[in-house]
């Protein structure tokens, strides 16, 4: 296969046998032929004669885990599971590496996944708040405690019931002490099939080429939201659901699966001719000869070939001895890789016009450098053929295909794409073309498979239910929460009825703002309910800065999917802070939008609307010079600077979410999602008492950026960085990022949120209620006139 080509990639492969004398070995071939499906880890479990569990797995390829003779000699038993598997970006550690095996008091269960939950990050973070313990970052581990805190008598109700409440794509294989279970989604996005040896055991596995290297006849394809049960009476049969609908992945047929596999009857080869004919059908170009890439293009170029009527040639050649570790995700080191990895047949190309086959295009950044390659060699046209359609939209079960902003076809027409590969011509099989071509015969939309990848629209569809479900609960938690809200949530839009003293002087002051990159950190862990109040403090406080009391709040959610129990977390998140401000959220709007975000990638955006606290807003006209500026202190980061943050923790430096930073005393994923503070309950009173004539709220952009905006143009801002102390956070990623003291004071609020303006004469009045409030603050500076040139901020003394 090509997968280490093009940065596109499998879940895994798993393969299982019950009641077999040579357990661990035919799992072990069964694994071998499964490789493709995932070169990161592997490992064998085998229930021994005593009914207790062995393990051996580990990270890289079968044959690197498996290199000692005793490794498998070691595995005594008759019935076992195995796992080949593709890790994720952050999920590459050994305790990831499946099966998984759990030991309890009714006895030892090994689990093996392939595939990706939808709603994973919201049942674990349920479940850990109802006291479960995960050992590790993988899906598959969701859907074990989710059966042990089910109440049915039996494992294989307690599974039925737990299968009924994962979504997304999977191919699940458990091994217990008295059976073997397999199951798959609703829409068998993943292919699983049943053999049975001659000495009549049962084995399953992820392809037909499975069966075939450990020498099982095909029994049957598993079906979609089947529950298939072996024992010692036998194979059982059953259904988890009945809500189902056949939508394998079509990349099983471009890409993933062996040529010598078979899914639901169609043999992968001779669909990949078919497609490969049905492209040059579609586009018949006059050309020499046809190169395919290796391997996984072979067959299509074959197809191509036979249509054109010309040469099918051995134009490029694949090392077959180069490792994966060569290619790294930078364009130089990629462009190294294919090069290694792929050798240009001078003697073939030179002087021809190439068609050159490839099974699909990602980032475009091999076909790039492969077009460049046989240019070189002396080819004298390259035609770029796809036997696939432009692949724009990601995949949310079980396929790592990249961000939609990385897909090359989600961002280029055909013809940019064809400039900036460097080929002469570039085209596509169409979408009914690889529909035909596959040949499924199904009675489903699409002919049963999922091509989502290629036209957005996902088989599982969009949950209204779930949508309609989370407004019914808001608006119940929301209640009768102010009386000035004739309608809101669940409405088209919400309605405020402003009061007479309100109407006195009809100035409303609105903001909008987001969270930014802290949501990818919050989304990773499933943290995400300290969200909210960064949500509303980000728009609340730039109110707050123009002298403004927030009236009322509105939100709005995108999801690529939408769960239920997620966004019910950030939404009370929301609510709880506006609770807090006492200001009523009165709507929003919540979007499920596939193939707009990645996985399990979502945004969020606020809006606030308020009304200045007296007669007038806040402006820099009522600023003067020897002005006191008063910081009030932040508690931490806030929402500024995450890329920045990300970069130097996690991209530079390798930390781990659990990991302690010298100076602070809890975990690091605790200290950035530390949620952004809420002023308004400090500031209402100082603003209603007139004692300010200006505020900044310090967010991107720093101090440096944000002090300046409430200022004069002929006013100055002396700081003296020495007059408050900085949170050690700060100090951390000044150390590690090597950052100058421009690049802190730009980027984050370096322990300040706000910063009030205050004349001398009032001074006294603000620190007395600031101390009433028990509120923190520090004297940072004063309001000088600007020299001519000079910044608007001056930066005194260390830090």
């Amino acid at each position: 296969m090509a997968t280490e080509l093009k940065g596109l990639n499998e879940e895994c492969g798993i393969f299982g046998v019950w009641q077999d004398p040579d357990a661990a070995q035919r799992t072990y071939i069964g694994l071998h032929s499964l490789q493709h499906r995932g070169q990161e880890g592997a490992g064998i479990v085998i229930r021994t004669p005593t009914g207790k569990f062995a393990i051996h797995k580990g990270l890289g390829l079968l044959a690197d885990v498996f290199n000692n003779p005793d490794d498998l000699t070691n595995l005594i038993g008759r019935s076992a599971i195995g796992h080949v598997r593709y890790g994720t970006a952050g999920s590459r550690g050994v305790e990831n590496v499946q099966p998984l095996l759990f030991h309890y008091l009714q006895g030892d269960v090994a689990m093996a996944h392939n595939g990706n939950l939808t709603n994973a990050i919201t049942l674990r973070h349920q479940l850990e708040e109802q006291g479960a313990i995960f050992q590790s970052n993988s899906d598959t581990e969701v859907l074990m405690h989710l059966i042990q805190h089910q109440k049915q008598a039996s494992f294989r109700e307690k599974l039925k019931a737990s299968l009924r409440q994962i979504k997304g794509g999977f191919a699940y294989m458990i091994l217990t002490e008295n059976a073997l279970y397999a199951a798959l989604d609703p829409n068998g996005f993943r292919p699983l099939v049943i053999g049975q040896l001659t000495n009549g055991a049962f084995v399953i596995a992820s392809e037909t080429c499975a069966l075939m290297a450990v020498g099982a006849k095909f029994v049957r394809d598993v079906e979609p939201g089947e529950l298939v049960q072996i024992d010692d009476q036998g194979i059982k049969i059953s259904h988890f659901t009945t809500e189902t609908q056949l939508a394998i992945c079509s990349m099983e047929f471009i890409y993933f699966a062996r040529p010598d596999s078979n899914l639901y009857w169609v043999n992968v080869h001779r669909a990949r001719q078919r497609m490969g004919k049905r492209l040059a059908q579609e586009n018949p170009l006059d050309v020499d000869i046809v190169v395919g890439v290796p391997n996984s293009s072979l067959s299509a170029a074959a197809g191509v070939a036979e249509q054109l009527g010309v040469p099918n040639e051995m134009g490029l050649i694949k090392n077959q001895y180069s490792s994966r570790t060569f290619i790294q995700p930078t364009p130089k080191l990629r462009e190294q890789g294919v090069e290694m990895k792929l050798t240009v047949l001078s003697a073939v190309v030179a002087g021809k016009r190439v068609a050159l086959v490839d099974d699909s295009l990602v980032r475009g950044t091999t076909s790039k450098y492969i077009v460049k390659m046989l240019k070189k060699a002396g080819a004298k046209a390259v035609h770029l053929m796809i036997s696939s359609p432009p692949l724009k939209y990601p995949c949310f079960y079980g396929i790592d295909i990249e961000n939609t902003r990385e897909l090359m076809a989600a961002n280029l027409t055909v013809k940019e794409m064809c400039v900036a590969i460097g080929a002469d011509s570039l085209h596509f099989l169409s979408l009914p073309g690889l529909i035909e071509a596959i040949g499924l015969h199904q009675d489903a939309p699409n002919d049963g498979l999922c091509v989502a990848y290629f036209d957005g629209k996902y088989p599982t569809g969009v949950n209204i239910a779930a949508g309609e479900e989370i407004i019914e609960g808001l608006r119940q938690a929301v209640g009768e929460q102010d009386p000035h809200i004739l309608n809101g949530i669940g409405n088209f839009a919400g309605c405020y009825q402003l009061s007479e003293d309100q109407l006195d002087n009809p100035v409303l002051v609105a903001g909008a703002d987001g969270v930014g990159t802290k949501v990818l950190l919050a989304a990773q862990t499933g943290k995400v309910e300290s969200l909210g109040q960064d949500l509303v403090a980000m728009c609340v406080n730039d109110l707050l800065a123009q002298g403004a009391l927030p009236l009322f709040f509105l939100d709005y959610l995108a999801f690529s999917r939408l769960e239920s129990d997620q966004t019910a977390a950030i939404l009370k998140g929301i609510l709880k802070a506006c609770q807090v401000q006492s200001i009523p959220l009165l709507g929003g709007e919540t979007a499920e939008t596939p193939g707009l975000y990645q996985d399990q990638r979502f945004d969020l955006a606020g809006f606030a609307v308020g009304l200045p606290a007296k007669r007038e807003l806040l402006s820099s006209a009522m600023v003067s010079e020897g002005d006191y500026l008063i910081g009030l202190p932040s508690t931490g980061l806030h929402s500024n600077g995450y890329s920045l943050v990300r970069k130097i923790l996690f991209t530079d430096h390798y930390y781990q979410f659990d990991d302690y930073l010298p100076g602070i005393a809890r975990p690091l994923i605790e200290e950035l999602l530390e949620p952004t503070r809420l002023y308004s309950n400090v500031i209402r009173p100082l603003l209603q008492k007139r004692l300010l004539n200006g505020i900044a709220h310090i967010m991107g952009g720093g101090l440096l950026e944000n002090v300046p905006r409430m200022l004069q143009p002929n006013q100055q801002a002396e700081i003296k960085l020495a007059s408050w102390p900085k949170p050690a956070i700060f100090n951390v990623l000044t150390k590690l990022g090597k950052l100058s003291q421009t690049d802190r004071y730009q980027t984050f609020d370096m322990g300040i949120g706000m910063v009030l303006t205050v004349s001398p004469q009032q001074y006294q009045q603000v620190r007395d209620e600031l101390d009433r409030q028990k509120e923190p603050y520090f004297k940072i500076g004063q309001v000088k006139r600007r020299p001519e040139n000079a910044p608007a901020v001056v930066l005194l003394g260390a830090d």
